[in-house]
């Protein structure tokens, strides 16, 4: 491919910025979320803590891939990049729906049942997955030279076979949230029959998953939304320009809901073995309702409140426990 044209060279300085804007917000949230993470999960070890560290950090390296993308590459690696590039921002989707996977089995008793339902679901998306990657990856593209990164002039063809992909993660993500919600509604209904008193400022765990789970998968679906559409609707150079973007998202809110029930279990009743979160999943675990991880003031609050949550949970017959995740 010979050089850029005008129109080209500001598509690719617009990837370029979108490209910066991720990654700036994916590291700008580790930073500030450190401290919350050194006091949550460096401090105590199981599987929750090592699913945590392998989004985290398998995200934070993967997406340091993007940062190649203001350098000259080499015309004959280019396309290797560009595949390699492709497949670590869909392998980190991957990992965030793995997460999303646990967090329902877990979520339903560890049920085999659902266990081989979320399964076959799984494997039927996986599979649909991996053939729309292997036929993208089976079409040779042409680098736009001129310009730092890979920017590639993609057929429409291939911009089809790349939205087919994220769409089988948007949908696997979309019905790991439906089977939350449905857990949430039958979980309401259990409450309400034991004659449960839900008080102002006290929430059971499923409610507080979906609450905390709508808003961050409102946040990770609009940013998957939004690279799909640039598949049909970007053009040759910009198709997927959001990938990037929608892959620090996931990793970003996968991340802050985990540690945001955390600290909230922490604030009621302390930090738990994995053993006392699993148990606790078929209990009704009530958890203080508290702000962001990073809310001071929600600390204070709940050190003020936990002998009188003490009391409410030996009235109520309520267990507080860590969460799953």
């Amino acid at each position: 491919m010979g050089d850029a044209t005008p129109q080209q060279a500001t598509e690719i300085r617009a990837q370029l910025s979108l490209h910066l804007m991720s990654i700036s917000v994916l590291y700008w949230d580790y930073l500030i979320t450190l401290d919350s993470e050194m006091n949550l999960m460096w401090r105590r070890a199981g599987s929750s803590t090592l699913l945590f560290l392998a989004v985290r950090y398998l995200g934070l390296g993967g997406l340091s891939l993007t940062v190649f993308t203001f350098f000259f590459i080499p015309e004959k690696v280019c396309y290797a990049f560009h595949v390699v590039h492709q497949i670590i921002l869909i392998g980190t989707q991957l990992l965030v729906s793995v997460v999303m996977l646990v967090r329902v089995y877990a979520l339903y008793g560890r049920s085999y049942r659902i266990l081989a339902v979320l399964i076959l679901i799984s494997l039927g998306l996986l599979s649909a997955l991996l053939w729309s990657i292997q036929a993208e990856f089976s079409q040779h593209t042409e680098p736009i030279t001129g310009y730092p990164g890979c920017a590639t002039i993609l057929t429409r063809l291939s911009q089809y076979h790349l939205a087919f992909a994220w769409e089988s993660l948007f949908v696997f993500d979309s019905l790991m949230f439906g089977f939350t919600v449905y857990k949430t509604y039958s979980e309401c209904g259990s409450w309400r029959g034991r004659g449960i008193e839900m008080r102002m400022g006290w929430l059971p765990i499923h409610t507080l998953m979906l609450r905390d789970g709508a808003m961050y998968f409102g946040a990770m679906a609009l940013a998957n939304l939004c690279n799909i559409v640039t598949f049909y609707l970007g053009g040759p150079v910009l198709s997927g320009s959001l990938s990037t973007f929608a892959s620090s998202m996931s990793v970003t809110m996968m991340c802050r809901l985990m540690l945001n029930l955390h600290e909230t279990a922490r604030q009621g009743h302390g930090q738990l073995d994995d053993d006392e979160v699993e148990a606790g999943l078929h209990s009704l675990a009530v958890f203080r309702v508290i702000g962001s991880v990073d809310n001071t003031a929600g600390e204070r609050e709940g050190e003020r409140g936990r002998e009188g949550a003490d009391a409410d949970t030996r009235r109520t017959g309520a267990e507080e426990v860590e969460p799953p995740l």
